[in-house]
Formats: structure tokens, sequence, C-alpha cells
């Protein structure tokens, strides 16, 4: 299971096989997805209530305390 320690370290490692992260849905900008790596050049996105509720506590945190910025939506 996903512990919050373990969500964090993996999020900031970008070249690595056990790489992790946080996506916001185009069109709801409340519903976010974990992103994995999946192996073989494919990748994995589950919805974050799969996930223990601290995780997405952890994540709302990470947006407002700026450790996490969401991208603005291009207009394409």
């Amino acid at each position: 299971m996903l512990t919050v320690e373990t969500f964090k370290k993996r999020l900031v490692k970008a070249n690595s096989l056990d790489w992790l992260h946080v996506a916001i849905d185009a069109n709801n900008v409340k519903q976010f997805y974990i992103v994995v790596n999946g192996g073989m050049g494919n990748t994995i996105s589950t919805p974050i209530e799969h996930y223990p509720p601290e995780i997405k506590e952890c994540v709302i945190e990470m947006l407002f305390s700026g450790e996490l910025i969401a991208a603005k939506k291009l207009p394409y």
C-alpha cells in the first residue's frame, strides 16, 4: 500500500522505474489521478480515490503550499 512518505519519495524520482506523477483531469479540476510506470513504455492512470484518503489530502496540501504546481490548461 502506498503511504504518504513513499508517495513523496516516488514523486521526485524523475528517471526511475518506480516514478509516479499526479495528474488533474482536463475537464474536472477536482479529479486527481496517480500516474505510474506500467512497464514496456506504458503508463497506468488511477483515480486518486483508489488510494488511501491521506494521499489525496497530501496532494491538496502540496498544491496549496506550492510544492506541486498545476499547469494551466492550454486553449487547444
